[in-house]
């Protein structure tokens, strides 16, 4: 059964430091999955940060489309946000305070230190 989240329940959900899986296509077209920490945009994009020469970014410069899952897992009712577009690499930027935000979340008090506990 699928349940819609309200909007705002979408944006506060969104703004958790959550652990993404990101499917991208490899070049025999089966799909990869990917973890990936994001940051989520006020227009409804994501944004995250890889290597040049990962899988995950050979495969959206060769084929951009792709999937993001953001899920809790937790206990039931399993909930969470899936969104299905086209991705898109920015190789001109080194913007570190951009890259910057991506991160801060998971290390001010998000998932390392609930590594930790």
């Amino acid at each position: 059964m699928t349940l819609s989240m309200s909007a705002e329940a979408r944006e506060a959900f969104l703004k958790e430091p959550t652990v993404a899986k990101l499917a991208t296509l490899n070049a025999d077209g089966s799909i990869r999955m990917t973890p990936i920490w994001f940051r989520h945009e006020a227009d409804g994009s994501i944004v995250f940060g890889t290597w040049r020469k990962t899988a995950a970014a050979r495969n959206i410069s060769r084929d951009p489309r792709c999937s993001v899952l953001i899920d809790v897992e937790v206990a039931e009712p399993y909930y969470g946000v899936h969104l299905q577009g086209t991705a898109s690499i920015d190789s001109t930027s080194n913007n570190l305070e951009a890259i910057a935000a991506i991160y801060a979340p998971y290390k001010a008090g998000g998932l390392d230190e609930a590594r930790t506990q």
